[in-house]
């Protein structure tokens, strides 16, 4: 079962998954592995793609595809999941090409 969440979030944008993968540091072949679901996403990569998209990570990935979702979940405040994790903090810049 692919991940239509973040499918719809890269159509939505008019990323192709190179250019995600470009933009975020990843290869094409992780990103196309994400959407169909052949391999969880990282804590780091969820946080860096929700900053990305300006969108909270539940509306990117469920919660069965993220590695070690339940610490994330225990470690941020009521409903911080929502907006992305204020007590995590990843310094990103992205630039498309």
């Amino acid at each position: 079962m692919k991940n239509y969440k973040l499918m719809t979030v890269m159509k939505n944008k008019r990323l192709t998954q190179l250019q995600l993968a470009n933009a975020l540091g990843l290869t094409q072949g992780m990103v196309g592995h994400l959407i169909t679901r052949r391999r969880k996403t990282s804590i780091e990569i969820a946080i860096k793609m929700a900053e990305y998209f300006g969108r909270p990570v539940l509306e990117i990935f469920d919660e069965d595809d993220i590695t070690n979702f339940f610490f994330l979940k225990s470690v941020s405040e009521k409903n911080s999941f929502g907006g992305f994790l204020p007590r995590i903090t990843v310094q990103t810049s992205y630039a498309l090409h």
